[in-house]
This record gives C-alpha cells, structure tokens and sequence, in this order.
C-alpha cells in the first residue's frame, strides 16, 4: 500500500540558497485517508519579511520557542522515508526541504513525487483557478487559515483524496489512457495511473 507524505513548508522567502524554513506541516495519506500528521514552527535567525507576517500571520515572537530546523531535521527525514512525496507545486517544497536537510549534511532524495497542481488540473478539468484556497473552496474542503504549513498540507491532502476517488471510478481504458499520458508530466503521475489498472481486474470483478 503507497503512503504518501503531503508537505507544505512556510519560509522567510523564496531563495533557497539564503532563506529558511519557518514552519512545516506533513499529512500522511494511506487508503485514500490521512492517517497521520506532523506540524512544527521551526525558529530562524534571519528577519522574517513584513509581507511573508502578513501573508502566514507569522511573527518572530512566534517562533522564540520552536526548535531550530537542524534539532527535528532527523526525525523529519524519518517520517519521510518510504513514502511518495506529494505537494502543491512540489518543486518549490522538495527543493526547500533538501536543502535544509543538505545543511544538516543530510541527503534526501525521494523515489517518487506527486506536484498536486498536475493532478488537480487532470482530475477537475474544469476549475477556474487551482491556486490552493480558491479550489478547497470551490469543491468544498475547509482551509481555516491559508498560508500556514499544516492548514495547506492538510487541505491539499484532502483535494488529493477528493482526486483519487474520482479517477478510481473512470473505465479502465480511461485510466490506461491516463496512464500513458501521465508519462510526459514532470512528476510520476504514471505510477499512481499504472496501480490503479493494475488493480482494476479485481474492481471490476466485484462490479
């Protein structure tokens, strides 16, 4: 059964190679239900910009008693392994994420990544917007405060389940043809496609 780790990282800006992670937030989805879930503040020495408090309603003052990223950093790593890493734009979280890891001469590469923002796009053809808070709202999942890690990684993984079960009803040649489509993305849609026609001779069956 494929675990899934959906990660939402708030950071002090957009450069990886100088600004830090300053709160993250973990869903784990197995059986299209999460499972679990991990939320940390993560404290910083550097000045956390105006617009990313307005934007988060994250202070300074707010993370004085976090641990800083290299104290959880380990246990983080853990809780990732073996499982498909999943997020909303998922180039930007992996690479924030593997770079403080790298900081904390930790290597982490994962065998498999999702970018939800390939799968939604599939999955709700339709929608007018798939920024974050405007589809969770749009197809009625509850974000109670956008832009904060474990609000963002919670709803995105309810978005991801809500896009699961609607491919698990398609025809079966649908989802072959998902499949050989799903291997020009980025990211490896294809693998999620290929388990479910593996596994659609035994549906189909009960039907």
């Amino acid at each position: 059964m494929s675990r899934y780790a959906v990660v939402d990282l708030e950071t002090t800006g957009n450069q990886v190679d100088y600004d830090e992670i300053i709160q993250i937030g973990i869903s784990f989805v197995e059986n299209n239900q999460i499972v679990d879930q991990y939320h940390s503040m993560v404290k910083t020495d550097l000045e956390i910009p105006t617009f990313i408090q307005a934007l988060t309603s994250i202070e300074k003052d707010m993370l004085a008693q976090a641990p800083y990223f290299n104290s959880i950093a380990q246990e983080i790593y853990n809780k990732l392994q073996n499982c498909i890493f999943v997020a909303h734009n998922v180039n930007f979280d992996l690479n924030f994420l593997q770079h403080a890891f790298k900081r904390c001469h930790i290597h982490y590469a994962p065998a498999q990544t999702i970018d939800t923002l390939e799968l939604f796009k599939i999955a709700f053809p339709m929608e007018k917007s798939y920024q974050l808070g405007e589809l969770a709202d749009a197809l009625g999942i509850s974000l109670g405060q956008a832009h904060r890690a474990d609000e963002d990684a919670r709803a995105t993984a309810l978005l991801m389940i809500k896009a699961f079960k609607r491919f698990e009803k398609l025809p079966i040649e649908t989802i072959k043809q998902l499949y050989f489509l799903s291997k020009h993305l980025k990211y490896q849609l294809d693998y999620y496609f290929f388990e479910l026609v593996r596994t659609a001779p035994k549906q189909t069956e009960q039907n």
